[in-house]
């Protein structure tokens, strides 16, 4: 057997990043208000560190490495909605806000599926 890992650890740190993200959001947005720019600064600093955590993480996996850019993509829309609300809310742009708030709806929807595929990918075995 080669130095490189397996399918199931490769899994568990990709699980193991995305898990630590959702948890730190969750922390923060449970007891933040809409106009708690601060609380969703922190939400914007924790979806890039997750990217960038996921960025310098070598999967050989192909499947695992197509889950790993799909959360980048999900945490770098997520930091930019996030920075826009933030943005809209100090501007006391109401529209934009909205928009923003959308945007963020949308890309944060994405985890939950993401995470479910990853999970039934990573229990189905060694491909």
């Amino acid at each position: 057997m080669g130095c490189s890992e397996g399918k199931v650890a490769q899994c568990n740190r990709l699980i193991e990043i995305a898990n630590q993200a959702a948890m730190e959001v969750e922390s923060v947005t449970q007891s933040a208000s809409a106009e708690d720019t601060e609380a969703f600064r922190t939400v914007a600093r924790t979806a890039d560190q997750a990217a960038e955590n996921l960025e310098s993480i070598d999967l050989s996996d192909s499947t695992l490495e197509d889950f790993k850019q799909r959360f980048i993509t999900l945490y770098v829309e997520t930091s930019a909605a996030t920075q826009s609300l933030v943005d809209a809310v100090e501007q006391q742009n109401p529209q934009e806000a909205t928009d923003a708030y959308n945007r963020l709806q949308s890309a944060t929807q994405q985890e939950g599926p993401l995470v479910d595929e990853v999970n039934s990918y990573c229990q189905g075995g060694e491909t």
